[in-house]
């Protein structure tokens, strides 16, 4: 294909075939010439409406091409030319996307944070200037041989005003890809907005910091360090609202990775010293996060063993007397206890504690904290598969008698907690629980 770009003696040709065939456009390889045929520009790319009979492929189009010319970011992709005639776009070619850069490069971690910073930097950007990408993928980040960061392909994007309402007049029904949108926004694209856009960033960097492709049901977050365990598992909540509410949120605690990790002696921190630290101060006044705050810290990895080890009135009294430390200190366990991999006499005593810790608090415990732990019970027993620790979480559940903590259970959506619940049912059901997974 050739084609004139306007008011110019230059042209624009194409191969003959696609290199690409997406949903909304083709890509050949291109270059640029002038009329007497000599080249001009090459390493270029030419996108272009894939099904010239559907409308509405001209409409995203069109938008694709207005809001690129918008978007003047170092890690956004700048059109070289758009032909708003013809439909298509001329962009620099890049030698890889993230995905084939991820399989193909010898990536360290100071690597992945700084393609991650650029990626976040662009994000940051378009949504600061109002709009959403709603396709972000591996694929549609592209990377340069020394790092340099472009996001592309804003095929199906939109803008999100600033009110927080998004201008959908066409598309409706769920749209984007699967494992990197957002279940909300993969219901309907309506549902999309700045959470949609951090669900998809946390899918991204768990490849990125991973390089696992293999399995996007479960992702193994047991084998990542206990700060991006956090940050993905937040940021890929199920629920909109328990996610980052901003991309500033987001980016807030992903760049807390730049800072050096305190590293523990462990001479200092053995558990038997930390329980009796904790012991003999639980019911004082001193200020935990200042003198116990090293037990929070990701660097720390005994904190489902000091859980296990500490009795019911030590749990109690930190609960009683210092009830923001310990709300964090057993997050962190769920945390743990959810994304990490055990051997499996051990999912039998991290459950035994959990529910023990149930059973003695529950008259005392916020219910939400309560909420959490039953959470990762169910989680961690399913996962690992353990037929006894299964029955055990089962019966607990189907001998609650809370009605508000059992609606909470009903109406709990994580992706996987209803199939969970199914599973554990095999080992010990109840009316309770039948009720629960409705």
């Amino acid at each position: 294909m050739k084609y004139q770009i306007k008011d110019t003696p230059y042209f624009v040709v194409t191969e003959e075939k696609p290199i690409y065939l997406g949903g909304i456009g083709k890509i050949y390889n291109c270059s640029i010439v002038d009329d007497h045929g000599s080249l001009v520009q090459d390493n270029l790319v030419l996108k272009k409406i894939s099904n010239e009979e559907d409308l509405k492929q001209y409409h995203r189009f069109d938008r694709e091409m207005r809001y690129l010319q918008n978007m003047n970011h170092k890690n956004i992709l700048k059109p070289v030319y758009c032909d708003f005639e013809e439909y298509f776009i001329i962009m620099v070619k890049y030698p890889y996307n993230l995905e084939d850069y991820i399989k193909n490069k010898e990536i360290s971690f100071d690597d992945c944070v700084n393609i991650f910073s650029q990626i976040l930097d662009g994000v940051t950007f378009y949504i600061s200037e109002g709009y959403l990408h709603r396709d972000l993928k591996p694929q549609n980040i592209l990377v340069d041989s020394e790092s340099n960061v472009k996001i592309t392909d804003f095929g199906i994007s939109s803008r999100l005003f600033r009110e927080g309402t998004i201008n959908l007049t066409v598309l409706s029904g769920g749209l984007g890809t699967y494992y990197f949108s957002a279940p909300e926004q993969l219901r309907d694209l309506k549902n999309a907005d700045e959470k949609s856009e951090i669900y998809s960033l946390g899918r991204i960097m768990y490849v990125l910091f991973t390089k696992d492709f293999s399995n996007y049901e479960m992702m193994k977050l047991g084998e990542t360090s206990p700060q991006i365990r956090r940050i993905i598992k937040k940021a890929t909540d199920y629920n909109p609202e328990k996610r980052y509410q901003t991309i500033g949120e987001f980016t807030s605690d992903f760049y807390l990775l730049r800072e050096p990790t305190i590293s523990f002696n462990v001479k200092d921190y053995k558990l038997d010293k930390v329980i009796q630290l904790i012991s003999e101060n639980c019911s004082s006044g001193i200020n935990f996060e200042t003198e116990l705050g090293f037990i929070l810290n990701p660097a720390y990895e005994d904190k489902v063993d000091l859980m296990i080890k500490l009795d019911a009135g030590t749990h109690k009294n930190i609960w009683d007397n210092h009830n923001g430390f310990y709300t964090e200190f057993i997050g962190n366990i769920c945390d743990d206890i959810e994304t990490r991999g055990y051997p499996f006499s051990y999912v039998d005593t991290i459950v035994s504690s959990t529910i023990s810790l149930l059973r003695g608090l529950s008259s005392t415990l916020d219910i939400e904290l309560q909420l959490r732990i039953i959470k990762a019970s169910v989680r961690v027993s399913v996962y690992h598969n353990r037929f006894w620790a299964m029955g055990y979480v089962g019966k607990y559940i189907s001998e609650i008698y809370d009605p508000f903590l059992t609606k909470l259970l009903h109406d709990e959506d994580g992706i996987h907690f209803k199939a969970d619940l199914e599973m554990i049912s095999n080992y010990e059901n109840s009316k309770v629980l039948q009720e629960i997974i409705g």
